[in-house]
């Protein structure tokens, strides 16, 4: 049973012991007695920020700064951070922190601390602008059955059901549409999580790897993979991170197989809670991710959104800082719905997905033409084990291609009913896609040649 304080100093003794529960009764009592003492009331604030009571602190905290009691800066730095007002957070824990120098006290931990508020206010300032189409809170177990990805896309599932075992992992799986390959997160030994990848070669998933460049990461899992096979979406905690998992973006260099360093995707998909499980479904040009912000336990948020072309972020010095923070918190998914045409069409390929017949079977099978005498059928007839990478990564150009072609009928199509104002917006899209796509349709010639040259060398 906690025994709870009856004189101001063993409310003192229990506070520098971190009881704060205990020493919170008695700091109560005396704010009563005594409601302008800039100390008792740093006290009683800290003791409320401590156990959870965050709303009730502020008030005592800010009395406490006005008195010229630097300490209370620690906890309002935290309490504005947690509210994206990050000026204000810089500004109360730096006092905080000059305070705690003069004292010649150690200041690492908080020196960190007050970096992590400053990448946040970065982070602010760097806020993307992206249009959410819906969000549904659901429980966290069985989250991946709201995502609703084509099959051109690929398959998202539990590292567990995936390889039907019945211990329930804590790592998610990332299959391609072809079913060649897959990445996932997985525990590994000093019970941390990290993601590995595997290939399928003659019916068999190779031993799992890690992934070249990313092996010091803290902890990795949720991987998701574009259809060019190098562009890499993951969540992650560590140092850069803005709360526990965040989610981060790289991308694998062919060149010397090493994956460049991850960058953190910002706001709003990150925040000072956990970020996940960021997918893109590039054939239908929708994207979903999860956070349990603002959620009770076991349960999470699955946002979808429209994924821009290119990063648009906010003017942030010409913009109201309430607009930009809204849109950093997700405050309101109608506020971000700018553009009502591409929200209604968006809409409108969602729920044919939804509806859409899926097949059960996978494709594993194609027909490529090596010269008069042979055709192949599946990865295991290529002799040259670099023209059957080659021609992997052909498959994925094709895919990549079709995406296009599937896009660019999408902007026709919306080009041809929309407004003149809509309609001008989407030329230069259309005008984009269609060079694109001539680009692509020779460096998919170039590599159907480069695939038949390196297997004719084996016969």
């Amino acid at each position: 049973m906690p025994i709870y304080a009856q004189t101001l100093a063993q409310a003192k003794t229990l506070f520098e012991e971190g009881k704060y529960a205990e020493a919170l009764p008695a700091f109560e009592k005396f704010i009563k007695q005594n409601p302008s003492n800039a100390q008792m009331n740093y006290y009683l604030g800290a003791c409320l920020y401590e156990t959870n009571h965050h709303a009730n602190s502020e008030i005592y905290l800010k009395k406490a700064s006005e008195h010229g009691f630097a300490e209370s800066g620690r906890y309002l730095g935290r309490l504005y951070a947690d509210k994206y007002l990050y000026d204000e957070a810089v500004d109360s824990y730096t006092k905080f922190l000059e305070a705690w120098k003069k004292r010649k006290l150690p200041v690492t931990d908080f020196e960190a601390e007050l970096e992590h508020i400053k990448m946040g206010s970065r982070m602010l300032k760097g806020t993307e602008q992206v249009q959410f189409i819906d969000s549904v809170v659901v429980d966290k177990a069985s989250f991946l059955q709201s995502y609703t990805i084509s099959q051109e896309s690929g398959v998202i599932s539990t590292y567990a059901d995936f390889f039907n075992q019945a211990a329930k992992d804590e790592g998610t799986l990332y299959q391609t549409e072809l079913g060649n390959k897959i990445w996932f997160g997985k525990k590994t030994d000093g019970n941390r999580m990290q993601v590995y990848t595997s290939d399928k070669l003659e019916g068999k998933w190779s031993e799992a790897q890690t992934l070249p460049g990313l092996e010091s990461q803290e902890d990795m899992n949720y991987p998701y993979v574009l259809a060019d096979g190098v562009t890499l979406y993951y969540a992650a905690k560590g140092e850069s991170s803005l709360g526990g998992y965040d989610i981060f973006v790289t991308r694998l260099n062919p060149e010397t197989n090493q994956y460049l360093k991850p960058e953190n995707i910002g706001m709003p998909f990150n925040s000072p809670a956990n970020d996940y499980m960021y997918v893109i479904d590039e054939y239908n040009n929708l994207g979903w991710f999860a956070t349990d912000r603002n959620q009770p336990e076991g349960k999470v948020c699955i946002y979808t959104f429209i994924p821009n072309e290119s990063r648009m972020t906010f003017d942030y010095e010409n913009t109201p800082k309430p607009t930009v923070t809204a849109a950093a918190r997700l405050a309101s998914v109608l506020s971000t719905q700018k553009d009502k045409e591409a929200v209604l069409a968006a809409k409108q390929r969602l729920a044919l997905e939804v509806n859409r017949p899926h097949s059960v079977e996978k494709k594993a099978d194609f027909t490529f033409i090596v010269d008069d005498l042979s055709t192949y059928h599946s990865l295991s007839d290529f002799r040259s084990q670099k023209a059957r990478s080659l021609f992997q990564n052909l498959q994925q150009m094709k895919r990549e291609y079709v995406k296009m072609q599937n896009y660019l009928q999408k902007q026709r199509d919306e080009y041809a009913m929309g407004s003149a104002d809509r309609k001008a917006r989407l030329k230069n899209d259309i005008l984009d896609a269609e060079t694109r796509m001539e680009k692509m349709e020779l460096d998919i010639d170039k590599q159907e040649t480069a695939v038949r040259n390196e297997e004719l060398k084996t016969k």
